[in-house]
C-alpha cells in the first residue's frame, strides 16, 4: 500500500484530484456532498467519452440542483449519476475510487470554494484492494439507497469464470496481487468458484491458486484465454506506468525542495562558517609558534577552502525566483512533458527508450533550475510528436510478464529513493521548522561562536 496525504495549505488539492482521474482505464465511483466544480466535471465526462465507467452519487441538495454541471449527461452517456439523502440526513461522504487501486477521500467537497478558500485535506491511498473494496461496498449501498434497481446479471458463463479465473492466476503467480480485486468481484456471485472468492479476500492466496488450477484443469478445453490475459497484463502495465509517472513527479519536487534549502543554507550561512574558519586558521598559526597543537584549528585549515570553494559554486549556480503562477505552471508542465517522455510511460512519444532517457533527464534538470521557459519549450516539442503505443507491438506473455515485474521493482526502487530523501535531515527540517527561524537560530549560533572564539584566543580580531 503506498498512501499520500495532501492539504490545501500546501497542494492544490482539485488538481490533484484532476491529475488521478487522468490515471483511470476502466472505472471511477465517487461519492459526494456537493459538486459544483467544472473542471472536475468536464475531466469525468471526457473520461466516459473514452469508455471508462464513470459512476456519481451526491446529495440530494440545492447547492448540487442549481450546479451548472449537467448531471443527467453522464446516464445520457451510458454513466450513472443520482442523488442521496436530504436537507435532515446528508449523504456527507467525500471518496472516489479509481480503477479500484485509487482511494481519494478526505474532507475536500467538489466545489471551487472548497479549492480556493477553505482548508482542506486529502487522502490518497493505492495498491490495497481490501481499503479499496470497503470504499467500493459503501458506494453500492449508496447506489440502493438512491433509487437505483439493482439488476443481477445472469449467471456467468462458464468460459467467462475461466477467462477471470486465468487472469486472477497470473496476477497471483507474478506478485501483483492488489490487481486482482476487480477480477475477484466478477465471481463473487457465482456458486461455482465463490470458495476461490472467499479465499482472495482472506489473501489465501496460495489456496486460492490451488483451487483455480483445479478448476482450470477441469474446464481448460472450454477456451482459449491468451488474448484475455494479455490484455489485462497490458492495462496492469498501463496502470503501474502512471503510479512511476506520479512518485517521479513526487521524487523530482522534493529534491527540489531539497536542493533549495541546501542552496539557501549555502549562501545565507557559509559566509559566517568560512570567517570562523578563516579565524581558526589564525588562531591554529599562532598556535603553532608556541608548539600547540590542536585537531579542531588544524582541520578548520582544510575546511576553510573547501568551504570557500562551495560558496562561490552555489553563488554562480543562480535559481529563479518565480511568482506562485509561474510555479503551478512549472510543476504542471513537468508533469505533462514527463508523460510523452519518460521511458516506461504509456503515453510515451519518443520511440526510442535511450532518445526518451535523454529528454527525461533534460526536463528533470531544467525542473531543478527551475527554467520554466527550457520546460515550456520540450513541452511544447514534445506535444507534436504523434502519440506511440509501445504495448501494442506485444503479444508473448511471457514477455509482457517481464515488462510488469520490470515495473514493478523500478516502483519498489523509486519508492525507497523517496523514501531515503524523505528520511533525511535536510528534508526533516524542511517539513518540521520554520525555515526562517531555522535559519536566524544558525545564524545566530555562528555569529556566537565567532565572539566566543574571539574572546577567548584573538581579541584584537574583534576590535
Amino acid at each position: 500500500m503506498h498512501q499520500e496525504i495532501y492539504f490545501s495549505s500546501e497542494s492544490n488539492l482539485r488538481d490533484i484530484i484532476l491529475e488521478h482521474i487522468e490515471l483511470a482505464v476502466d472505472s471511477i465511483h465517487i461519492a459526494v456532498a456537493w459538486f459544483t466544480e467544472p473542471k472536475i466535471f468536464k475531466s469525468l465526462m471526457e473520461k466516459l467519452a473514452q469508455g471508462v465507467n464513470v459512476e456519481v452519487i451526491v446529495t440530494n441538495h440545492q447547492f448540487n440542483r442549481d450546479s451548472r454541471n449537467d448531471f443527467e449527461a453522464l446516464n445520457r452517456g451510458g454513466g450513472f449519476f443520482a442523488t442521496c439523502g436530504n436537507d435532515d440526513s446528508l449523504m456527507h461522504n467525500k471518496f472516489c475510487i479509481i480503477d479500484h487501486n485509487y482511494v481519494l477521500n478526505g474532507s475536500f467537497n467538489y466545489t471551487k470554494k472548497a479549492n480556493s478558500s477553505n482548508q482542506e485535506n486529502l487522502n490518497v491511498v493505492s495498491g490495497d484492494p481490501i481499503y479499496a473494496s470497503r470504499f467500493h461496498q459503501e458506494f453500492q449501498k449508496l447506489k440502493e439507497l438512491s433509487g437505483f434497481q439493482k439488476i443481477f446479471e445472469e449467471e456467468l458463463t462458464l468460459s467467462e469464470c475461466v477467462k477471470t479465473l486465468t487472469a486472477i492466476r497470473t496476477f497471483i503467480q507474478i506478485g501483483e496481487v492488489k490487481y486482482i480485486f476487480s477480477l475477484a468481484n466478477k465471481i463473487k456471485e457465482e456458486d461455482r468458484v465463490k470458495h476461490i472468492y472467499d479465499l482472495i479476500m482472506l489473501k489465501e492466496y496460495e489456496k486460492a491458486l490451488e483451487m483455480i488450477n483445479v478448476f482450470l484443469r477441469e474446464y481448460s478445453q472450454v477456451i482459449t484465454i491468451g488474448a484475455f490475459e494479455r490484455d489485462y497484463l497490458k492495462t496492469q502495465i498501463r496502470l503501474i506506468s502512471a503510479e512511476i509517472l506520479l512518485l517521479e513527479s513526487e521524487k523530482v519536487e522534493l529534491e527540489n525542495k531539497v536542493e533549495e534549502f541546501n542552496h539557501r543554507y549555502t549562501i545565507e550561512l557559509f559566509p559566517l562558517i568560512i570567517k570562523i574558519l578563516a579565524l581558526k586558521k589564525k588562531i591554529n598559526e599562532k598556535l603553532k609558534k608556541y608548539q600547540v597543537h590542536s585537531t579542531e584549528f588544524e582541520e578548520a585549515e582544510l575546511q576553510y577552502d573547501k568551504a570557500v570553494a562551495e560558496l562561490d559554486e552555489e553563488l554562480e549556480n543562480i535559481i529563479p525566483e518565480l511568482t506562485v503562477n509561474e510555479a503551478d505552471e512549472l510543476k504542471r508542465l513537468h508533469r505533462e512533458a514527463a508523460k510523452y517522455c519518460h521511458p516506461d510511460s504509456s503515453e510515451r512519444k519518443i520511440e526510442n527508450v535511450d532518445a526518451a532517457s535523454k529528454i527525461f533527464s533534460e526536463l528533470t534538470e531544467a525542473y531543478h533550475r527551475k527554467d520554466l521557459e527550457r520546460v515550456r519549450y520540450i513541452c511544447f516539442k514534445l506535444r507534436q510528436g504523434e502519440s506511440l503505443d509501445e504495448l501494442d507491438s506485444i503479444s508473448e506473455l511471457e514477455v509482457l510478464s517481464a515488462k510488469l515485474q520490470t515495473l514493478k521493482s523500478k516502483l519498489d526502487v523509486l519508492l525507497r529513493e523517496i523514501y531515503k530523501i524523505k528520511s533525511s535531515q535536510e528534508y526533516r527540517i524542511i517539513v518540521s521548522d520554520d525555515l526562517e527561524t531555522y535559519f536566524a537560530e544558525r545564524k545566530q549560533e555562528l555569529i556566537d561562536n565567532y565572539k566566543e572564539l574571539v574572546s577567548k584566543y584573538a581579541k584584537n580580531e574583534g576590535k
